[in-house]
This record gives C-alpha cells, sequence and structure tokens, in this order.
C-alpha cells in the first residue's frame, strides 16, 4: 500500500530543512493496515545561528508531519481518534526521547479547529514541557503535538522549540531568538496547511 507524503505548501516551509522521510507500518493484522508516511524538517533559520552564539550545536526547533492511511478505507470516528491520539501520543514521546530530551511532561490537552471537520474544534492539541542537556547545557523546551482529520484521513503534526535562554548561555545574544509564542502560531498554523493543496 503505497502511501503519499502529506502535502505541505511550500510557503510554509520557509526556514525549515528536511532531514527525514520515512513510511512505517505501526499496525498490520488480517483485516486492518495501518500505514504512515512521515516527513520531519529542522530549523534552518535561526537554528544555525543559536549554534554560532552559544556553541551548542543541536537542532533547537524541529517539526514533523505524517500522513496515516488506513485500508481497509476507514471513516474517521471516535473510537478510532482514540486510538490514534494514543499512538501518536506513545509516539511523540520516544520521538523526544530519542532527541535526548528529558523530563517530558504532558501539560494540557485541548481541542481546536485544525482539519475539515463538522465541528469547529475538530482536532486535538497537546503540549509538553521538557528539556535538552547538550554539553552539561540545558535547554528548556516546549512541544507541541497535534491529530486531526481531512478529507477523510487521519494527520499527526508535531515538533519543539525552547521557552527560554538555556542555562550558561548570554541573554544578549540568543535572547530575540527565543521566541515560544511566535513558535506555537508558526506550528499550529502549518499543521492547518497540510492537506489543503493535496491533489491524491
Amino acid at each position: 500500500m503505497e502511501v503519499p507524503p502529506p502535502a505541505i505548501p511550500d510557503d510554509r516551509l520557509e526556514g525549515w530543512r528536511r532531514v527525514d522521510s520515512s513510511v512505517e507500518t505501526p499496525f498490520d493484522a488480517k483485516v486492518v493496515t495501518v500505514r504512515a508516511h512521515t516527513l520531519v524538517f529542522e530549523d534552518a533559520d535561526r537554528g544555525p545561528i543559536l549554534t554560532e552564539r552559544t556553541g551548542v550545536d543541536t537542532a533547537w526547533r524541529f517539526v514533523f508531519v505524517t500522513r496515516i492511511q488506513i485500508r481497509p478505507n476507514t471513516r474517521p470516528s471516535a473510537a478510532l481518534s482514540r486510538v490514534v491520539r494514543n499512538g501518536a501520543a506513545d509516539g511523540f514521546e520516544e520521538r523526544l526521547a530519542d532527541r535526548s530530551f528529558e523530563s517530558i511532561r504532558k501539560r494540557d490537552s485541548r481541542s481546536v479547529a485544525i482539519g475539515d471537520g463538522d465541528g469547529d474544534k475538530d482536532g486535538t492539541l497537546v503540549t509538553y514541557s521538557a528539556r535538552c542537556v547538550v554539553d552539561s547545557i540545558r535547554i528548556p523546551l516546549e512541544g507541541m503535538l497535534a491529530v486531526w482529520t481531512r478529507s477523510g484521513q487521519y494527520y499527526v503534526g508535531g515538533g519543539a522549540y525552547p521557552v527560554s535562554v538555556p542555562q550558561g548561555a548570554d541573554p544578549n545574544a540568543v535572547a530575540s531568538l527565543i521566541t515560544p509564542d511566535e513558535d506555537r502560531v508558526e506550528l499550529l498554523e502549518l499543521f492547518r496547511s497540510v492537506g489543503t493543496t493535496d491533489v491524491n
């Protein structure tokens, strides 16, 4: 079963660099098969500047988007949405751990308008707090995970970004580059754009 990559408008990817594209089968049984195509991007804008000014070589910000295909074709439902959300949360926490994030803690979960469901708030948005330790320097971070539907398909998006000046860094050199409020809006708007240009 071929799974097209999630369609993301080019203008939403300005300042991002794609670092990975993968297709996986999270679940495969005789009656149901779930396939997922994930694109991962890292910050190509502020990230290199932060690395230069702090001496900390890390991704600083990243974002991913996953298109999920279920065969046989199954329309979204409350029960299926719960399964997708739970699986997405487990996978997101593993992804953060793989990036050496520590003290990962779910902070908030709420409904938001992302996809094209019948309700005004058809998606789920979960935020996490975490930190990343690189060369003994602690970077406070926030993670964002979203699950939504568009055109009868499930999508998962996630990312992370710094929320305050890293311990030991010069605030005068990096404070203007730490913009969590803007990062939250940027990621959410990116998620809202996914699939809007899809012709598959």
